[in-house]
């Protein structure tokens, strides 16, 4: 009689970045603003307010699933967006669709990464840190 054993493992792969992306940077600040009718990442570079630089949003980036703040594509009759605060089921089951909402807005202060995908310099949004000197613990009502 053969004595065979048979392990079975499951391994759920991480998410990773592109084998053609690299991390340029470590965490920083970036403040978003639109230009050329999409958003974009302002990042000052020398700490004193005289230097900065826009970068694109990485594709990563635009990703709805998770995000408990999303603001919507249209904007109001003052010519805002509207913020949305979702609870964290429907911003992982019911992320909404990218026609409708996007994950940050202009004037808001966001943290990540500069990365270099494909040899170009790109911002990798990680998650929102508030608006003109407010946190987004300050304005999110308790509930």
């Amino acid at each position: 009689m053969n004595n065979l054993k048979f392990t079975l493992g499951i391994v759920v792969p991480k998410r990773k970045e592109s084998a053609r992306t690299t991390r340029d940077s470590k965490l920083i600040k970036a403040t978003v603003v639109e230009e050329d009718g999409t958003y974009k990442a302002l990042v000052e570079l020398d700490g004193n307010g005289t230097d900065f630089k826009i970068y694109p949003f990485t594709e990563d980036s635009w990703s709805l699933v998770g995000r408990e703040n999303v603001f919507t594509r249209t904007k109001d009759k003052n010519g805002k967006v509207c913020r949305i605060i979702r609870d964290r089921f429907k911003a992982k089951f019911m992320p909404g669709l990218p026609e409708q909402y996007t994950p940050f807005a202009p004037n808001w202060t966001i943290k990540g990464y500069i990365v270099k995908e494909n040899f170009i310099k790109k911002f990798q949004f990680k998650d929102l840190v508030g608006i003109e000197g407010y946190s987004i613990k300050a304005m999110t009502p308790d509930m």
